[in-house]
């Protein structure tokens, strides 16, 4: 580790940057991110199969590189969904090619008719790349807004492909600025960054 000593400006301010053998700052969070985000509307195909989130590109996956460690978030809407009580599962990996170490997320979100109208949220937390079932409380609603945030720690590099599974299946239609960002914050064993004691 190397540590560089700086002078800002014309005071007496001294900070020190700690970099590694690569001169890295070790100070400084990575910021690339990566996401994709619906242009249109996109209505799925009706079953109850894991399915692709995301159609703006061919197979809506995103590559991932072995032993690296990844923090990611989603916002999903969907109308015309079933009126039956469920909503849907969600998987992180989906038919993706990579091969996770682990993976944890949670969702806070609503199911109902109307998601513009203000209204208990329900959630629920994954210690897994896929739910096993509804990810916010379940309702008879057609409607449903969810917030995703996670990690995912990847053993072998390949592809993740956010999807999700209906509980009931229909023509349901995921909605315009659905969203997925992804951002590589270290290797598959991180667990800080900075200046911790």
């Amino acid at each position: 580790m190397t540590t560089i000593v700086t002078r800002s400006g014309k005071g007496s301010a001294l900070t020190h940057v700690e970099l590694d053998a690569n001169f890295t700052n070790l100070n400084t969070a990575k910021t690339e991110e990566y996401f994709i985000i619906q242009n249109a509307t996109y209505t799925l195909t009706s079953t109850t199969a894991t399915q692709k989130l995301f159609n703006v590109t061919t197979n809506g996956a995103f590559a991932v590189l072995a032993d690296s460690t990844y923090w990611f978030e989603c916002q999903m809407n969907l109308s015309s969904m079933s009126a039956t009580s469920g909503n849907l599962k969600f998987d992180v990996l989906g038919a993706g090619t990579a091969t996770l170490t682990n993976a944890s997320w949670s969702a806070v979100g609503l199911d109902s008719s109307t998601i513009g109208t203000a209204a208990a949220n329900g959630g629920s937390f994954t210690a897994a790349s896929a739910s096993s079932g509804n990810i916010v409380t379940a309702g008879t609603g057609t409607g449903l807004i969810a917030n995703i945030t996670g990690v995912i720690r990847i053993n072998t590099a390949g592809t993740i492909i956010p999807s999700v599974g209906l509980t009931t299946a229909a023509a349901a239609v995921v909605g315009t600025n659905t969203w997925f960002r992804i951002r590589k914050i270290g290797s598959g064993s991180v667990t800080s960054l900075g200046s911790w004691s």
